[in-house]
């Protein structure tokens, strides 16, 4: 999640959800009665009486919510309302709906935002599940950064001699020097993956330095076009870090699932199915709630699902949203929702 403009105020924070936890938290934020603007599609005939079409036009709109909705297929939130502020061909007052999906910016207004509200999104943007080291390096120069929900952010800077000549001079070994720094890092802030990448045929230099070193297991080498922060802006839209991520969340939801099933080994410290959750979320036992996205992201059931989510986030419990495909198999066998409890 992304906060791109707060004036609390006036009641007025704009927001780009990235993520489908970030859809849920919205969704749990916005209250019959706000107003909320996006862009929404919207059906409409051009031409004269003789030859008419219907055509799709985009429009920016401003939407008194009545009634919100998650939705499975695709995987978005819908909020429906009426038009609150007149716009070219849609009349005031009329009723519309606005889809949103991850990626899709949106202002939300209220009389008064209330404090859990506002430490939710806030909790949303600062949340980053998964920690990648990128740097970009040649032979003058390396810069180190961290991904973030934002982007990225640099962390270090190195510069290297730039001649051959002055490196034979000094006894300098400007890829050793990378390589303590990425170790430093990457142990200081525990990071998961680290991802190489230079303009030219400088990765063996770094690999020759990095492959003695109990880091090199998370190290990926790729290509980089651009030198210094411009290569980081470049490599953080690459594949490379899509599939990084998808498998650090894979692990991670493999982790939590085994650790579901061998509570449920040892008959200990969970439950699952949505009748035994909700009686452990009503005790304020569950530590680690598991669930399909798509038991989030559906009609059936939906009251029963939000309820169990309020609880566990009342009693400080975690939630976490399971989308890979083969824990999402794993978890529908035991009713598509389980927990890990406290006591």
């Amino acid at each position: 999640m992304k906060i791109t403009k707060s004036n609390l105020k006036q009641g007025i924070m704009k927001i780009l959800p990235e993520t489908r936890e970030d859809l849920l938290d919205i969704y749990k934020v916005v209250e019959t009665g706000d107003i909320v603007s996006g862009t929404t599609t919207r059906k409409i005939k051009i031409g004269d009486e003789d030859s008419t079409k219907s055509v799709k036009k985009s429009f920016f709109i401003d939407l008194e919510v009545e009634k919100k909705e998650l939705e499975k297929e695709p995987m978005g939130l819908k909020l429906i309302g009426k038009i609150s502020s007149q716009k070219e061909e849609i009349p005031l007052g009329s009723y519309h709906s606005l889809n949103i999906s991850p990626n899709d910016e949106l202002t939300i207004k209220k009389e008064r935002w209330k404090n859990f509200q506002v430490e939710r999104i806030k909790k949303s943007e600062q949340r980053l599940d998964y920690k990648v080291l990128v740097v970009i390096f040649d032979r003058e120069e390396a810069v180190l950064a961290v991904l973030t929900h934002s982007g990225y952010e640099v962390i270090a800077k190195l510069k290297g001699q730039v001649t051959k000549k002055a490196v034979e001079e000094k006894g300098e070994n400007f890829y050793k020097s990378i390589a303590d720094v990425i170790e430093q890092k990457a142990k200081q802030l525990k990071v998961d993956h680290v991802l190489c990448a230079s303009p030219g045929f400088y990765n063996d230099e770094l690999k020759k330095e990095l492959e003695p070193r109990q880091i090199n297991s998370k190290v990926i080498f790729s290509h980089a076009s651009n030198p210094g922060e411009r290569g980081v802006a470049e490599v953080v839209k690459r594949d490379e870090v899509k599939a990084v991520l998808k498998e650090q969340k894979l692990n991670e939801e493999n982790t939590l699932l085994q650790s579901l099933l061998g509570n449920i080994s040892k008959n200990q410290k969970f439950a699952y199915g949505l009748k035994d959750v909700l009686e452990k979320a009503q005790m304020g036992a569950v530590d680690k709630l598991l669930i399909n996205e798509d038991k989030v992201f559906s009609e059936e059931k939906s009251k029963e699902i939000e309820q169990i989510i309020t609880l566990v986030e009342q009693t400080k419990g975690e939630v976490h949203i399971i989308e890979s495909e083969e824990p999402q198999r794993i978890l529908n066998s035991l009713g598509g929702i389980g927990a890990i409890l406290r006591y």
